[in-house]
């Protein structure tokens, strides 16, 4: 198909809208917008892609799934919790939970026992240090030996700093 400019800004945005719609993209804040690229639900409790939590949408989304084949990122929320993913179990890739200026615990995340990359947990000035470092602890337990950054986060008995530096 091929579309011709009408030369005014109004033109070519109703365009460019036209495109999207015809190739299935989705526009907005929703970086998820319903799993692109990965399907329209979580089918058998996997999600195949990586999977971004901002807000109680997102966990919800999210709560059928026992698995993230990819990344799964907590990042830039006003969550004070993860409850809802008790039932993932895994995540493929990395697990990054970071800028997060109200969460206090990890609970929602007590069933992950195996990531497939790194482990990184910085900037979230509510969350205890205690709350990553036993997170990272039962990953230990389980056998997982990734790399893991902690740090930033709301310094307690447990100190504030471990691992790789984060960027």
């Amino acid at each position: 198909m091929k579309l011709k400019s009408l030369g005014t800004p109004l033109s070519s945005l109703i365009a460019v809208l036209f495109v999207v719609s015809l190739t299935g993209c989705t526009i907005g804040d929703d970086e998820n917008a319903d799993f692109p690229n990965c399907g329209d639900t979580c089918s058998d409790g996997l999600l195949e892609c990586d999977f971004t939590i901002e807000d109680s949408d997102d966990i919800l989304a999210l709560s059928p799934c026992n698995s993230v084949e990819g990344s799964l990122f907590v990042e830039f929320s006003d969550l004070s919790s993860l409850d809802g993913l008790e039932q993932l179990r895994s995540v493929t890739t990395d697990l990054m939970i970071r800028h997060n200026s109200a969460l206090v615990d990890l609970h929602g995340l007590s069933g992950v026992e195996v990531i497939g990359g790194s482990l990184w947990i910085y900037e979230n000035h509510s969350l205890p240090t205690c709350e990553a470092t036993d997170l990272r602890n039962r990953l230990f337990s389980e056998g997982w030996e990734g790399v893991v950054c902690i740090e930033g986060n709301m310094p307690d008995e447990c100190g504030d700093d471990f691992g790789e530096e984060c960027d």
